[in-house]
């Protein structure tokens, strides 16, 4: 069977590095965007202060070194290279 990562597809666990008090998220994970790249995951769980109930907030963090490079940023550094 081929593998294959769906794109929107993520995994997410435990952060087992979290330290009492610390701002790091309580899961990471990863997510495969549109283009085919892995971006990472960080959630938080959260506690709604007027009903109690549990949920997570949650932030993408894009690394921009590793994405693929848009087609106009290509072309920009093809017309950099004097020659």
């Amino acid at each position: 069977m081929a593998r294959y990562k769906e794109i929107g597809s993520f995994t997410l666990g435990k952060n087992t590095y979290k330290q009492e008090g610390d701002k790091t998220p309580d899961y990471t994970g990863t997510v495969t965007m549109e283009d085919g790249s892995e971006q990472r995951l960080g959630a938080w769980l959260q506690t709604n202060g007027k009903t109690g109930e549990k949920f997570f907030s949650g932030k993408i963090t894009i690394d921009t070194e590793s994405s693929p490079k848009s087609t106009s940023e290509v072309v920009s550094e093809i017309e950099d290279i004097p020659f």
